[in-house]
């Protein structure tokens, strides 16, 4: 008898200790989700300046781009690399339907560089040539006094 009032006494130890580790993970994560600093939080922050820079783009609305790209932005495409002025000259001879953005993933690089990974499907044309509608995309932001700029991006084309 004596041997199982300890196993019981020991096992209502590990359930107590499990309840405050249940308890303690549960609040953590509360606190995370909450977080302007957490991982989700800056991925919502990053994918909506994302957001408002297709959007401007669409609306060929090159003052709201040169608001979300650094001034040393550089694009990384098919045809080459080329600079924030020199992609933004683009811009009148593009036209952008509509556009959607799945499969976003984070990579936290520091407190101020991150980068953000996702497909895009466009519908649009450049010169008459059509954009291609499945493009894996790696924007990479850098935090500057306390804004975030799309740094680069990289633009693969997806067969």
């Amino acid at each position: 008898m004596i041997r199982i009032a300890k196993v019981t006494s020991l096992s209502q130890k590990l359930v107590q200790i499990l309840a405050f580790v249940v308890l303690l993970a549960t609040l953590v994560g509360t606190a995370s989700a909450q977080d302007p600093g957490s991982p989700s939080s800056l991925k919502q922050t990053l994918a909506s300046l994302r957001r408002d820079a297709m959007t401007a783009w669409q609306k060929k609305d090159a003052e709201t781009l040169k608001a979300t790209m650094a001034p040393d932005f550089l694009f990384i495409g098919p045809q080459g690399i080329a600079a924030r002025e020199s992609w933004l000259a683009s811009l009148p001879h593009c036209s952008l339907a509509s556009y959607t953005m799945d499969q976003v993933q984070l990579v936290e690089l520091s407190a101020n560089s991150a980068v953000l990974i996702y497909r895009m499907h466009y519908v649009g044309d450049c010169d008459g040539h059509p954009i291609p509608p499945d493009t894996a995309v790696t924007d990479t932001f850098a935090r500057r006094d306390g804004k975030w700029w799309i740094v680069a991006t990289t633009f693969t084309p997806q067969m």
